[in-house]
């Protein structure tokens, strides 16, 4: 399912999201495909934690994305981990 999303093979254990190469809403309809499919209570994801806004992004083509907050990251056996439980739970 991740690898349709992203058009190429999964890497080992990627850093969510730099490490699939997707940003913006890419990122959130990911998420929500993986939350129905798989039935994950993400109450507690906030999106905007993990993943630059559409404008953030269009407001970059001359550099890097400027955010006013740190990016947090998940990877791979987080991702598992959050589906076996059925709940989103923040990484540590």
């Amino acid at each position: 399912m991740i690898e349709s999303a992203i058009g190429t093979p999964l890497p080992a254990n990627p850093i969510f999201f730099e490490g699939l190469g997707i940003d913006g809403d890419d990122c959130v309809e990911l998420m929500k495909s993986l939350a129905i499919k798989y039935e994950i209570d993400m109450t507690d994801y906030q999106p905007l934690d993990y993943q630059a806004t559409e404008y953030e992004i269009g407001t970059s083509w001359f550099g890097e994305v400027k955010l006013d907050h740190q990016l947090k990251t998940f990877d791979f056996e987080h991702l598992v981990s959050v589906i076996d439980q059925k709940k989103w739970y923040n990484p540590r």
